[in-house]
Parts: C-alpha cells; structure tokens; sequence
C-alpha cells in the first residue's frame, strides 16, 4: 500500500493511500478538509484500473464517507491521524468492498 501526505495547491493538508485488490481494482482512501464546512473527512472509493488509468464509475463502483470530524485546525498531524485509524480498519474496508461487488453481480 502507498500512502502520501500532501498540501495542495491551495496548501490544505491531504492524505491518500491506494491498495491494488482482485480484478484491477483500486482502494482510494482519501483524508481532507471539506469543501463545506469545517470538516474532515476520509473517503473509501474504488476504481479500476486499466492501460495505466483509473476509472470510477458513479453508483456503480463503492464510494463511502468512512470517518468525519471537526477539529480545531487542519494540520498535517490532525490529516494523518485520522487516516492511520481508518487504515488500521483495511480489513472492514476489504470486507464492506468485496461484499458491495458480490450484492453486485447477483
């Protein structure tokens, strides 16, 4: 798994991981301040990936809020703890996909 945390060009602090699962599929999770609002929030999307390139289709791959806070600040600490407690729950995230895509196909 590859994790990055970054400023953006708008210098707000932004965390994401992929983990490459079955099928060319990729797990995004992503953690950063919401547009609106003073939230946080770390996003569980899937895409697949094909000749290079990721492609995620709307209410047909798995797209989920997975955590939401408020804190104080957006630091980078604040953005990278919130993702290492959602990456310590891989396991439910893989769970809820794989489930997601077997409800699909039946």
């Amino acid at each position: 798994m590859f994790t990055r945390i970054y400023q953006d060009h708008y210098k707000k602090w932004n965390a994401k991981s992929e983990l490459k699962i079955a099928d060319n599929r990729v797990i995004t999770i992503s953690t950063r301040r919401s547009t609106y609002g003073n939230a946080l929030i770390t996003n569980v999307s899937v895409s697949t990936a094909k000749d290079g390139f990721l492609s995620h289709m709307l209410y047909a791959d798995y797209n989920v809020n997975w955590a939401k806070s408020t804190p104080n600040r957006v630091t980078a600490k604040v953005v990278e703890n919130q993702h290492n407690e959602v990456l310590a729950d891989i396991e439910t995230i893989k769970d809820a996909v794989d489930k997601f895509y077997k409800l699909e196909t039946v």
